[in-house]
């Protein structure tokens, strides 16, 4: 593999057939400006954000079709709220993201700044696929206890997934704007008994199983284990600066097991509001609950995702 491209704001799916793995891998530098610059959020909220904003783009590349992925966090934290929403790309289109945050602006001030993994506090991480209609919906929740996304996002996967996953997040702050990226790494189907790594092994898993006392996850072989470990050495200044191909970073953490990429899914900043959404929202609800919105003889409406009013008078609701 030779490629020179950047791969900014993509996807880029990869697989290392040597250690029986399949991943995907993203860098968010227009992104984060295109989805932050619409509010004023203070640097620690953009950077946890930025981290949930690329968790969903790296989950939602693998919905087909017109699905989406909704990432959503509830807490008691300083930063109580997240949502993140990508649509997948159809056709060889273009996913599309957007997201926001509900903060405390006093605690988040007083939050110490380099300890972003608790500022949501304890509270629960949702994960929704919708693939349009009600039957085609699935959510997964985890608890979120202080430990941050990642590890949150990891141990859901651990409980959830039954081949071996893990994913990585960083953001930083270059050139006074955020950057964020990340990588998901999971094993494939394992390979026939009489592969001569998976029979060795096997072999591994069951003598550790009988010098710890313990069963382990029969997919964990030390394949695994070694992409698991060369994924982890990755560093924010590898994944997130611009001058690095991740071609080539991936090239650097599986060197002697050979890489492939695949076709890369550009992503956008969107938001699907419209004065005609709006008001199709408005009059779902009942019709005290509107009489309730009026104020000087007007409804107000703010776009928590863009940030864009709508303005309806009330004779139209």
């Amino acid at each position: 593999m030779t490629s020179t491209e950047p791969y900014q704001d993509s996807v880029l799916p990869f697989s290392i057939d040597n250690l029986n793995v399949r991943g995907r891998i993203v860098r968010m530098h227009s992104l984060p400006i295109e989805l932050l610059r619409h509010h004023e959020y203070p640097d620690a909220v953009n950077h946890v954000l930025m981290q949930a904003a690329s968790m969903c783009v790296l989950l939602g590349t693998a919905i087909k079709h017109e699905g989406r992925m909704i990432l959503q966090t509830a807490s008691n934290g300083p930063l109580s709220m997240i949502v993140v929403d990508y649509e997948a790309a159809q056709d060889g289109k273009i996913g599309r993201t957007r997201a926001y945050a509900q903060f405390d602006k006093v605690k988040i001030a007083a939050h110490p700044q380099d300890s972003l993994n608790s500022i949501m506090g304890s509270g629960h991480l949702a994960l929704t696929i919708d693939m349009g209609t009600d039957e085609s919906r699935y959510q997964g929740v985890v608890a979120l206890d202080e430990q941050g996304l990642q590890e949150a996002a990891n141990h859901y996967f651990k409980q959830s997934e039954q081949l071996p996953t893990h994913l990585v997040l960083l953001s930083a702050k270059i050139e006074n704007e955020i950057v964020a990226g990340g990588v998901f790494l999971q094993s494939l189907p394992p390979l026939p008994d009489d592969t001569p790594v998976v029979q060795q092994a096997n072999d591994n898993a069951k003598l550790n199983d009988r010098l710890n006392g313990e069963e382990t996850n029969p997919f964990e072989t030390d394949l695994w284990r070694e992409a698991e470990a060369r994924m982890m050495t990755i560093t924010s200044e590898e994944l997130l600066e611009e001058d690095i191909d991740l071609g080539h970073l991936l090239l650097r953490l599986f060197h002697s097991h050979g890489v492939r990429v695949f076709d890369t899914v550009p992503v956008e900043a969107f938001c699907r509001c419209s004065e005609e959404k709006i008001r199709e929202m408005l009059l779902q609800f009942p019709v005290e609950d509107r009489a309730d919105m009026v104020k000087d003889e007007k409804v107000g409406v703010k776009c928590e995702f863009c940030s864009r009013s709508y303005e309806f008078a009330a004779s139209e609701l």
